[in-house]
């Protein structure tokens, strides 16, 4: 601990009675502490890079501040995040093998966030569910008909449920009245992994029920795709972008029919941005959308592709210089809307360009699952169902998010 090493964490500004902070959390959610710092000691936990000494950053310190930090301050800072395990230390080490080898022996994906962003108890769950299907249907208004043909996708939110739940009624309304015997789930991976695509066997757990994982399919795309399918499988664990849809598909159809699910995480295309490379130039990409169509063109079954994705993320909790304001809402609703046009006409690569243009100034965190749906979905169009912003002033910032159907 001579040289701490900060691990990968989120930062959020924070201000309370006047004072400013900033906050640490762990978006792997190994630990679910969130610590505030001071500036000062912010100052100081910016230098755990595992390259600067205790020494080092006291020394930094006395440059920066003009005073003596002593040793022992450094050091009490070090353990209390060594402590709620924010450092890439040997007490983190230790603490994540135990937690990867529980996940992987475990014979089902547990339901993590249940209890707090919905409820537990079955009876208040399907409550909650059914509000949000009710507020869409007096969205709709009373002459709103149900489509004839099941659709061949949808795009829903995977913002919190207590945020975005409407705009998940919107979405799931339009499945609501169809039979599939395979629902292809596209998630968004929150936390770094190491391949583009990463799948899991577990099936998943709700307060509802278990949902089964379509395990024979699974091991057929391993076989022939390989790329390390399940090489990042613990991303599972805590990610909500899957947890969410199933949840939605267990509350619709849990008590009617059978029905399974295919869940793959879609990891991040920041460096093919960077590199100004459209993933179909890339061969683990397109190995794996002409592996998974030949299989599910191959397996006679009904199949419904959901994308859990969410739009543009801006604001100071997400790295931009002030909190934004309703003209930048506005305008964000207008580029946000231009990018939806090109997803609701299938256009692959002026959605690609939508964002490649700025260099994803608006990170959209649903970009490669999106992109992985029109990729996917056979010849159809989409519609864009509901379109929403949510605007935390508490933090400073914004996220959009919307619902599509293509049929």
């Amino acid at each position: 601990m001579d040289y701490p090493k900060l691990r990968y964490v989120e930062t959020f500004p924070v201000e309370t009675g006047g004072e400013k902070f900033i906050g640490l959390r762990d978006p792997l959610n190994f630990t679910d502490k969130i610590l505030f710092l001071t500036p000062p000691t912010l100052f100081i936990v910016s230098m755990f890079d595992g390259k600067h000494s205790l020494r080092d950053i006291q020394a930094a310190c006395m440059q920066r501040f003009g005073e003596m930090i002593f040793l022992d301050k450094i050091q009490e800072i070090v353990g209390q995040l060594d402590s709620h395990l924010f450092l890439d230390s040997d007490r983190f080490h230790e603490f994540e093998f135990q937690v990867r080898c529980q996940f992987l022996d475990a014979p089902f994906r547990s339901a993590v966030h249940a209890g707090v962003s919905y409820p537990i108890d079955d009876l208040e769950l399907k409550r909650f569910l059914a509000s949000h299907f009710d507020a869409a249907s007096d969205e709709r208004g009373p002459e709103a008909s149900t489509p004839m043909q099941p659709p061949k996708g949808i795009i829903a939110p995977h913002i919190d449920l207590r945020q975005g739940g409407v705009c998940y009624g919107w979405a799931y309304e339009q499945i609501r009245q169809s039979a599939f015997d395979l629902f292809v789930i596209l998630g968004t991976a929150h936390a770094p992994i190491r391949r583009l695509f990463a799948a899991t066997v577990k099936d998943f757990e709700t307060p509802l029920g278990l949902v089964k994982t379509d395990r024979c399919l699974m091991e057929r795309l391993k076989l022939r795709y390989g790329g390390g399918l399940f090489e990042d499988e613990f991303a599972h664990k805590m990610e909500h972008s899957v947890e969410f849809q199933v949840l939605y598909l267990k509350y619709l159809y849990g008590e009617r029919r059978e029905f399974k699910i295919l869940p793959i995480l879609c990891g991040s295309f920041h460096q093919l941005l960077l590199e100004k490379q459209s993933p179909h130039s890339v061969k683990e990409f397109q190995s794996f959308v002409d592996v998974l169509r030949d299989l599910l063109n191959q397996s006679g079954e009904r199949v419904c592709f959901i994308a859990g994705a969410d739009l543009s993320h801006i604001g100071l909790r997400f790295g931009d210089p002030r909190p934004p304001d309703g003209i930048e809402l506005c305008g964000l609703e207008l580029e946000d809307r231009d990018t939806l046009k090109a997803i609701s006409n299938l256009d692959k690569e002026g959605f690609w360009e939508s964002i490649r243009k700025d260099g994803d100034r608006r990170r959209i965190c649903g970009f490669p699952c999106i992109y992985t749906l029109l990729n996917l979905l056979p010849e159809c169009s989409g519609i864009l169902l509901r379109y929403d912003q949510m605007n935390d002033r508490n933090t400073g910032s914004a996220v959009s998010y919307a619902s599509l159907v293509f049929h």
